[in-house]
């Protein structure tokens, strides 16, 4: 007999929204920055797009995005 192996991702949004959580942490860490991030701009602006792509537009002066 042979075996059968089955292999599951999660595309962002497809089994789980990560939209909360992910909203949490970026929020969390531009805190430290002295950025605020309402989770409406988070949701509508940045959510889904990858962080070097919408972290310079939030931290332009910042060299370690």
């Amino acid at each position: 007999m042979s075996k059968k192996y089955l292999a599951i991702f999660d595309l962002d949004g497809t089994l789980f929204d990560t939209g909360d959580v992910n909203y949490h942490a970026y929020k969390q860490a531009l805190e430290e920055e002295g950025v605020g991030l309402t989770r409406e701009d988070y949701l509508d602006k940045y959510n889904g797009r990858h962080y070097t792509d919408f972290l310079p537009e939030i931290l332009p002066d910042n060299e370690t995005v």
